[in-house]
C-alpha cells in the first residue's frame, strides 16, 4: 500500500497522531484531462498589457561573482550571502525602443532611519485605546517595571533610498514611453515597499504589477533549488539568484501580461451547524471519505487540519475538528471538487483528530451543502475572510484596495496551476490541496513587483523620474553564530532588467553618523569625507555592508 497520513495540529499533538506510512512519498500526480476548461489553465499570450512590443533589455557584462561570500579570487568585489537578503536596487527601464533616449542616475542612500528615536512609557500608554481601566493601570505598571527609565530606544535597520533619472531626448521628436520600475518584496510588505514615483516632482500615477514566486524549493533538510524533493520554500540569497531569474526577460514579460486563468469551475461541498459531545471528548473530530480516481479529480480544502490518503486505491479522508467556539480556529469548512466529482461519501465522528479505528463516536453531525462555484470566485471569498481573520492590517488592508487584492488572488490562482494541485508536476508542498497554506504563502513569498507608468520627454529636452522607497536590509540571524551578525547589506545593480543607456550614474550617502562601513564596491570613505562618488555603467553589481558605530566614535 502507497499510503500518508497527515495531521495538521491546532495544540499539542503526540508523535502517534502525525501520521504512519508504508511510503512518505504518494505517487507523482499525472494530468487531469480537461475540457473546454482547459483553456483556462494557460496564461493569457500576446501583447503586454500596455500594448507596447516587450524589447530585450539585457546587454553588458555577464553575472560575475558577486554574492558569493568572502575570500579567494576575486573577493575584492565580492559582496556577503545574508541568512535573510533583502534583494538589490534595481535600474529603471522603458518598454519602448526609442531612439535618441539616453538617462543618468543618481542613487541617495539616507541613513536616518537609524538613529534612535525615544520611546515614552507615555506614549506607548497613549496608542492602547483598546483597554478597559483596569487593564490600562496594569499596562501602565508593567511599563514602569519593564522600562523604569521612562521609555527605551527605537532604532531601524531600514534604509531610504530616492533613485532619480535624468531621461534626455536628443532626437528632434517627442518621446512617449511606457516606463517600469522593479522592487523585491511580497505582498504583506507592499504598503512599506512600494516605491513612490514622481515625474518632474509630480505622482506619476503608477500602476502595479506583481510576478510570481520568485525563488524555488528544496527538500525537508535543505538541498539545491529545484531539488527532487519540494517541501520548503528557498528564497533568493544574493544578486546573481535575481539575475539569473531576470537575465532572459520571462520572468518580467510574464509580469506585465493580463492574467486570464477562465472559469475553472469547481463543486464546493460546506460543512457547517455541527454538534458533537465536547464534554466528553474536547478534540472531537469529523471525517469525510470517499474514494477519487487521481486523473479525473482533484480536492482542494479550507478549515481542514487532517488528511489521510492512498495513491494506489485514490481514498482520501479529510478531517477537522469540530468547532466548539473556543477553538481558535475558522468555522468555514469547503471542500472544493475540480474535475469529475467525488460520488458517494461517508461522515464519521472521532475522539481526536487521529481518526483511528476502534475511536468512533457517535454524536457528531453536521449539515453539508453541494454547490456549483468556479475557482476564482472561491479564492475570492476565502481570500478575503482569510485575510480579514488571521492577518495583521497590513495585509488585511489588502482587502479594501481592490487592484492589489485582485493581483494577490491572481497570485494564488498562478501557484496553485504552477506548484499546486492543479499542476502536472506541482511541489510536494502543496500535496495536501489546503487552500490556507496557498492563501497564507502568497502573501509571504518573495517576488518582484513592477511600476508602470507613462512617461513623456520632449524633443531635445529631457524628464526627471524619482522613485523614493524604503528598503529592509539584508542580515545574518543573530542565534546564527555567524560572524556577519550585526553587519546589514544593501545592494544595487546597474542594468540588470534595463535596456536604458546610462551615461552617468552616482551614489550618494546622507546622515551617515550612525554608520560604520564594513565592506563595499562602491569607493565611499567617511573617514575622509567621501560620501559622493562616480559608477561605470559597465559596473553590474554595488554592494555596502555596514553595522552601526559604537556610541562615541
Amino acid at each position: 500500500m502507497n499510503a500518508e497520513k497527515l495531521l495538521y495540529a491546532l495544540g499539542d499533538i503526540g508523535d502517534d497522531l502525525i501520521g504512519q506510512a508504508e511510503d512518505r512519498r504518494p505517487a507523482r500526480r499525472t494530468a487531469l484531462k480537461w475540457t473546454a476548461a482547459a483553456a483556462g489553465l494557460l496564461l493569457a499570450a500576446g501583447l503586454g498589457i500596455w500594448g507596447v512590443r516587450l524589447l530585450p533589455f539585457f546587454g553588458g557584462a555577464t553575472a560575475g561573482a558577486g554574492g558569493a561570500g568572502h575570500g579567494g579570487e576575486g573577493a575584492e568585489s565580492s559582496s556577503s550571502v545574508f541568512m535573510s537578503y533583502g534583494g538589490p536596487v534595481f535600474p529603471l527601464d522603458v518598454l519602448e525602443e526609442t531612439p535618441g533616449l539616453s538617462a543618468s542616475r543618481e542613487l541617495l542612500y539616507d541613513f536616518s532611519p537609524w538613529d534612535p528615536v525615544w520611546v515614552s512609557n507615555e506614549q506607548q500608554l497613549a496608542e492602547r485605546n483598546d483597554l478597559t481601566p483596569e487593564e490600562r493601570r496594569e499596562y501602565e505598571e508593567d511599563l514602569q517595571r519593564w522600562f523604569p527609565e521612562g521609555g527605551y530606544e527605537q532604532t531601524s535597520t531600514d534604509l531610504l533610498v530616492t533613485d532619480r533619472y535624468t531621461l534626455e531626448n536628443s532626437s528632434g521628436q517627442e518621446a512617449a514611453v511606457t516606463a517600469v520600475y522593479p522592487f523585491t518584496g511580497s505582498f504583506q510588505n507592499l504598503s512599506e515597499l512600494t516605491p513612490e514615483i514622481l515625474t518632474n516632482g509630480r505622482g506619476a500615477g503608477a500602476e502595479l504589477l506583481a510576478g510570481g514566486y520568485s525563488s524555488g524549493f528544496a527538500g525537508a533538510v535543505g538541498g539545491e533549488e529545484d531539488s527532487e524533493e519540494r517541501l520548503n520554500l528557498q528564497n533568493l540569497d544574493s544578486w546573481v539568484g535575481y539575475w539569473n531569474l531576470l537575465k532572459s526577460g520571462e520572468y518580467r514579460e510574464d509580469a506585465l501580461r493580463e492574467k486570464d486563468f477562465g472559469q475553472l469551475p469547481v463543486t464546493v461541498y460546506k460543512f457547517d451547524a455541527w454538534s458533537a459531545p465536547h464534554e466528553e471528548y474536547p478534540a472531537a473530530t469529523q471525517a469525510i471519505s470517499f474514494t477519487v480516481d487521481a486523473e479525473k479529480t482533484r480536492v482542494l480544502t479550507y478549515g481542514f487540519e487532517g488528511l489521510e490518503w492512498d495513491s494506489d486505491t485514490g481514498f482520501q479522508r479529510h478531517s477537522y475538528f469540530v468547532p466548539d467556539g473556543m477553538r481558535r480556529s475558522t468555522e468555514t469548512k469547503l471542500l472544493a471538487v475540480v474535475g469529475e466529482d467525488i460520488g458517494q461519501y461517508a461522515l464519521q465522528g472521532y475522539q481526536n483528530g487521529g481518526c483511528e479505528a476502534g475511536e468512533e463516536i457517535d454524536g457528531v453531525s453536521c449539515t453539508v451543502t453541494r454547490y456549483e462555484s468556479t475557482l476564482r470566485e472561491l479564492l475570492e471569498s476565502l481570500t478575503e475572510e482569510y485575510l480579514r481573520e488571521y492577518t495583521d492590517d497590513s495585509r488585511g488592508k489588502i482587502v479594501e484596495q481592490q487592484r492589489i487584492f485582485d493581483l494577490y488572488v491572481n497570485a494564488e490562482e498562478e501557484l496553485l496551476r504552477r506548484y499546486g494541485l492543479l499542476s502536472e508536476n506541482g511541489a510536494e508542498r502543496y500535496d495536501t490541496g489546503r487552500l490556507e497554506d496557498v492563501i497564507s504563502e502568497t502573501g509571504s513569498q518573495q517576488r518582484v513587483f513592477y511600476q508602470a507608468f507613462k512617461v513623456t520627454v520632449p524633443a531635445g529636452g529631457s524628464t526627471e523620474v524619482a522613485a523614493r522607497m524604503t528598503k529592509y536590509a539584508s542580515y545574518d540571524f543573530y542565534c546564527s553564530g555567524s560572524e556577519n551578525r550585526g553587519i546589514y547589506g544593501y545592494d544595487m545593480v546597474t542594468q540588470l532588467g534595463s535596456g536604458l543607456a546610462f551615461g552617468q550614474i552616482e551614489a550618494q550617502l546622507l546622515h551617515t553618523e550612525q554608520l560604520e562601513i564594513v565592506r563595499q564596491n562602491y569607493g565611499f570613505d567617511l573617514g575622509s569625507g567621501i560620501t559622493r562618488v562616480s559608477i561605470d555603467p559597465a559596473q553590474q553589481h554595488c554592494y555596502l555592508e555596514v553595522r552601526r558605530a559604537q556610541r562615541g566614535d
